[in-house]
């Protein structure tokens, strides 16, 4: 047995020895699945949030009447 764990290293055992780099081997997957499921639901809230419509500024008389005077003369030219 200690002929092979030396000639092999920890996966020949049935039962590998406990350390830190094993507990990191099963934990980072699931810690990398969290994070993906996390950025997954932000961006579906992103996307599902409606667009706030900008509010312009009123129009003033004066430029009101000038619009209506160049759509006038695009009707006029068609």
């Amino acid at each position: 047995k200690d002929f092979l764990f030396q000639r092999y290293g920890d996966y020949i055992l049935m039962k590998p020895r406990f350390s830190g780099a094993h507990i990191a081997l099963w934990l980072l997957p699931l810690f990398l699945l969290l994070i993906g499921a996390y950025a997954l639901w932000r961006t579906l809230l992103r996307w599902r949030k409606p667009v706030a419509m900008s509010t312009a500024a009123p129009l003033s008389p004066d430029m009101r009447s000038r619009i209506d005077r160049e759509l006038q003369q695009a009707e006029d030219e068609s």
